[in-house]
């Protein structure tokens, strides 16, 4: 009886330490997530930029790693998050195109993956790890937002384009320039240009004529795209490439704190 005991305990054992060492090979087979660097270049406006920040921190990506650039007198010394993932470079040089500043801030980045971060922009929590699966999962090398709602702070109105508008305006791609997201090889062989405006899709037609694979993603709960009088492109809600394709849009959920923070910079928000 003893003995039949023993055999039996042994063989539990034995079967015990098999799944765990399956368990421990399955493991090694599953790659760590790709670091991704979420780029932002800014200057002259800190308390958006600092607001941005704080979207990056809240990002439910793992491994990642933020570059901000600011040229310029510097304005976020000392008041940025004690993080180590947040690297702040205050360049001191004058105004330089953002193409200039988006291909300095790539040269920094460690991350094989490269994240449009801009400075004035709504992101939702979950932006990086959404973006980052078809390229991850190899079904693209590039991938970027579309049909985000627009939020004009003048007005305190929420505007989204139709299909045939939205194509119209963001003519490369059919996604938002500012939300692109790809592997940094491609801007190793596509720089931006030396300019502030369109110098993202300029950048984009390039990538795609190398052959890059484009994966366009719905920006809901991901992106709200911020007017505030003072972008680097001029457009008007609701009247710019005509009035028609332009549609208003109940107000977005947004967390409490990024509300108040849009609410107090618009005169026409509902207190």
């Amino acid at each position: 009886m003893f003995e039949a005991i023993k055999q039996t305990s042994g063989a539990t054992t034995c079967t015990a330490v098999r799944k765990w060492f399956t368990v421990c090979a399955m493991a090694a087979l599953v790659p760590d997530p790709p670091l991704v660097t979420a780029i932002m270049p800014t200057r002259d406006r800190p308390e958006f930029a600092l607001q941005a920040v704080r979207y990056f921190c809240d990002q439910d990506y793992p491994n990642k790693e933020m570059v901000v650039l600011e040229d310029g007198t510097p304005s976020l010394q000392g008041r940025l998050p004690d993080d180590p993932r947040i690297r702040y470079i205050a360049t001191g040089k004058p105004l330089r195109s953002i193409g200039a500043m988006r291909n300095e801030a790539c040269q920094l980045a460690r991350g094989e993956i490269v994240a449009h971060w801009d400075d004035d922009d709504w992101y939702g929590p979950q932006r990086l790890t959404r973006q980052v699966e078809a390229i991850r999962s190899g079904d693209a090398d590039l991938t970027a937002l579309r049909d985000s709602v627009m939020l004009d702070l003048a007005t305190w109105r929420f505007w989204r384009c139709q299909p045939d508008l939205h194509r119209r305006i963001f003519y490369i791609g059919d996604v938002h320039g500012a939300t692109m997201m790809y592997r940094r090889r491609i801007w190793e062989e596509a720089k931006f240009p030396d300019q502030s405006l369109a110098e993202d899709a300029i950048f984009l037609q390039q990538a795609l004529d190398m052959g890059s694979r484009l994966t366009a993603i719905d920006a809901e709960g991901l992106f709200i795209y911020i007017r505030h009088g003072a972008n680097a492109w001029e457009m008007e809600c609701g009247q710019y490439a005509g009035t028609d394709g332009w549609e208003t849009v109940p107000e977005p959920d947004m967390e409490t704190d990024a509300r108040a923070f849009y609410s107090a910079l618009s005169p026409a928000a509902p207190r």
